[in-house]
């Protein structure tokens, strides 16, 4: 008998070729039908209906791809195999497996240097953020405010800006974790140091305010220790350049890049994709229960609570991209020197990619209005400025990372 896959030589009562491992044709074992002939796969006889001896599982030993036959002829297979100068069966199966690995870590890299969108969707992946950060999708928005907008000042001129992706704080720095820095660092504020021919800071009693000294970032907005359950609230009288000294220590802490937001940076955070730019991310109005201000109204809505003071962090809901108090609570600082024309400028070179502000000043930026504030101070485009050795009882920060 001949195996009609090889040609080769098979015994009457063969059941597996032993040259090639195909399965030949089949005679039924009911002694009263003995019928032969029958196919490989067959699994009942056509004549007498008696279930056959080979399963039709085995016809699929057929394939170098299967492991699951029987260990003989698996074995007879494999010396079939090496007589023939292939690979086993195992190795076969290896083989393949490492070629697919290769296939799509070759596509993968193909991918990453080809298409800038794919880095963008993995950089977060592959560089995780520090706990409490958010990624911001960059893109181009409208700076500034339409000349319509009530409150408007001046130098709030709308120009387009374009920007790259960034992480920002979902919280403004607070007490507790600038206590870290001092600790660790033995760092002394310009509040401590007198910088700026005064030392101390400027408070508010409910009253009035004043400048007094002994001020720092351990007291309240009046001028009281912080208790330890305040170390939640936003660090106040604390300088711009406190503030990227802060910045600076836990990089080199942790080994990654804290910076200020430049202006451009907080103004699209604090928006959060209003495409149409309203006064604030919450619209055209501001309440007390979605901020912390004075409680003065914006045009015409109705008088809200002064609180008369921070609240913690997390207080109030967040706006659409999950960034904590952008509007109140406290003014925060911006790595950007203050241009009173800088916006001009911007607009006079049409889209702006990542604008740093002025070449150079005498006052830093400080943006989002604060507990102290009136709603209109605490609008989206509003701009402000101190001297970076400037302290107070209503300025505070937050950070960006830098992957």
């Amino acid at each position: 008998m001949k195996c009609k896959q090889c040609n080769g030589s098979l015994a009457d009562d063969a059941k597996f070729c032993s040259h090639c491992g195909a399965v030949v044709e089949q005679r039924c074992p009911n002694k009263v039908c003995g019928k032969s002939g029958l196919p490989a796969d067959a699994l009942f006889c056509p004549d007498c209906g008696t279930r056959l001896v080979v399963e039709q599982e085995n016809t699929a030993w057929r394939s170098p791809d299967v492991a699951a036959v029987p260990s003989v002829r698996q074995e007879q297979y494999g010396q079939s195999r090496r007589a023939e100068g292939k690979p086993s069966l195992k190795q076969s199966v290896y083989l393949r497996y490492v070629a697919a690995v290769v296939a799509l870590v070759v596509v993968g890299v193909a991918g990453w240097l080809l298409f800038p969108h794919a880095q963008k969707a993995l950089m977060p992946l592959l560089k995780p953020a520090p706990q409490n950060f958010v990624l911001i999708r960059g893109g181009e928005f409208t700076m500034g405010s339409p000349s319509y907008e009530g409150e408007r000042e001046k130098d709030e001129i709308q120009h387009q800006v374009k920007l790259s992706d960034f992480y920002i704080g979902k919280y403004e720095v607070t007490v507790g974790e600038f206590k870290q820095f001092i600790d660790a660092a033995n760092y002394p504020t310009d509040a401590e140091k007198g910088t700026g021919d005064w030392s101390g800071s400027w408070v508010y009693d409910g009253k009035e305010w004043n400048q007094q000294k002994g001020i720092n970032w351990r007291h309240d907005t009046a001028g009281k220790e912080r208790p330890v359950s305040q170390y939640n609230h936003p660090v106040v009288h604390v300088s711009w350049n406190d503030a990227v000294a802060y910045c600076e220590w836990l990089s080199a802490k942790e080994g990654k890049t804290y910076r200020l937001p430049t202006e451009a940076e907080w103004e699209y955070a604090c928006r959060a994709g209003d495409k149409t730019p309203t006064p604030f991310n919450t619209g055209g109005n501001l309440t007390t229960a979605q901020a912390n201000y004075n409680g003065y109204p914006y045009g015409k809505n109705s008088k809200g609570q002064f609180r008369g003071t921070t609240v913690a962090v997390n207080h109030f809901a967040p706006n659409a991209w999950g960034l904590y108090n952008m509007h109140g609570n406290v003014w925060e600082w911006c790595s950007d020197w203050y241009g009173e024309k800088y916006y001009e400028e911007c607009k006079a070179q049409g889209v702006v990619e990542n604008p740093q502000g002025a070449s150079g000043g005498s006052y830093r930026v400080i943006r989002g209005g604060s507990w102290y504030s009136s709603a209109g101070y605490c609008r989206s485009a509003d701009r402000a400025w101190y001297t970076p050795v400037y302290r107070y009882y209503f300025v505070g920060f937050r950070l960006v990372f830098v992957p």
